[in-house]
């Protein structure tokens, strides 16, 4: 699985703003990374604490030193390779195109029958390289209105509008009609990329001629897009946040990494302030960093990818299924009301009109019941 992917390097000029300038800007409009207040909230830190556990779950599969051999010999040649042939080769040897998973008792042929291989297909993960997302969701942050912010972030690749190196939804197939209805009432919202639905994982690599910083800012801008656009979906779907509790709509992930390490990041949105004036702050907290020349950093980054893949393609799966099935629900209810209140419309014009015809009728046969007198009186 090797699908072509065009070179986004950013060409290095004496103009480029440094990656401190654009961080410190983000951070002024509420697109927070590692912000410790985010972790004084019981909500944010039950959702951090919760995301570590999940990306450190163990697999199923054993580790193979086959492949961690493999992706040392390949690292050290593709060091200096573009972000399109770094990504193309190192990370098809830490996603592959199936994975091991439990067997249902259907699928048991034994008692020691108990795992298979099974195709990330099959439960409906698509993957979308280099693609831009829907404009217009980049939540707090206004380019347009903020003439030196526009003009810095205009020069870097990726910021000013989310165009993620790679990301991981969901196919068209999860969805039956009723979903799928959903999706496409609210299509800016559900897909981001191009046939791809429901987003929930982007990656963000920088060659040897970037920064791993501006990765890491434009995982927060594109982060920052996934949860503002699903905060819309729940609120059409009635679905409310919570101060101290969360569910698998509340957080996302991301990776920003270059050819020497990776960090894994955990985004979710918090509303401070009193409810006549509340602002919203998007966060984005580390999870693991990850040496790439080392074996057992290599593992876990690998571990962790595939952990996030299997949350994406079943509790949050499950998570998006109902949130379109309540707004589908509501749709349908909305429709009926409307149509009902059509109807009554009409049925009200409809009274309106055949008691005016009566009225004429009447005023009618008044009239002519007095010109009949008149004729008889002069006859």
């Amino acid at each position: 699985m090797t699908p072509a992917l065009k070179s986004v390097d950013t060409t290095i000029t004496k103009s480029k703003p440094d990656a401190a300038s654009v961080r410190r800007r983000l951070r002024e409009n509420g697109l927070l990374i590692d912000d410790d207040k985010g972790l004084e909230t019981h909500r944010g830190e039950l959702i951090v604490d919760y995301a570590k556990k999940m990306i450190t779950s163990e697999r199923l599969s054993p580790k193979s030193e086959e492949l961690l051999r493999k992706w040392a010999k390949k690292i050290k040649k593709e060091e200096l390779s573009n972000e399109a042939t770094f990504i193309n080769v190192m990370w098809w040897i830490l996603v592959r195109d199936d994975r091991t998973v439990k067997k249902t008792a259907e699928e048991q042929e034994d008692a020691d029958d108990k795992v298979m291989r099974r195709d990330w297909d099959m439960d409906h993960l698509k993957y979308r390289l280099d693609q831009e997302f829907t404009r217009g969701y980049i939540p707090t942050l206004d380019p347009a209105e903020n003439e030196e912010l526009s003009a810095l972030l205009s020069k870097m690749e990726g910021v000013t509008n989310p165009k993620p190196d790679l990301a991981y939804g969901l196919d068209e197939d999860a969805f039956d009609e009723i979903a799928s209805t959903a999706n496409a009432l609210h299509k800016d919202l559900t897909e981001l990329s191009d046939q791809m639905y429901h987003t929930f994982f982007i990656a963000e690599f920088k060659s040897h001629k970037g920064s791993v910083a501006e990765a890491k800012n434009q995982a927060c801008r594109g982060g920052a897009v996934l949860m503002n656009t699903i905060a819309m979906l729940r609120e059409k779907a009635g679905i409310s946040d919570k101060d101290d509790a969360f569910d698998h709509g509340s957080f996302t992930f991301s990776l920003a990494f270059d050819p020497y390490s990776a960090f894994m990041y955990v985004h979710w949105r918090e509303i401070r302030g009193p409810k006549e004036a509340p602002k919203t702050f998007y966060h984005m907290d580390q999870l693991g960093q990850y040496a790439l020349r080392e074996k057992q950093p290599v593992e876990d980054l690998r571990i962790a990818i595939n952990n996030v893949l299997e949350w994406g393609v079943g509790a949050r799966k499950t998570f998006v299924l109902d949130m379109l099935a309540k707004i589908a629900e509501k749709a349908r209810a909305q429709a009926k009301a409307a149509s009902k209140s059509s109807g009554n419309t009409k049925d009200s014009s409809s009274q309106g009109g055949t008691r005016q015809s009566a009225r004429v009728k009447e005023q009618s046969e008044k009239k002519g019941s007095s010109s009949g007198g008149g004729a008889n009186s002069r006859a």
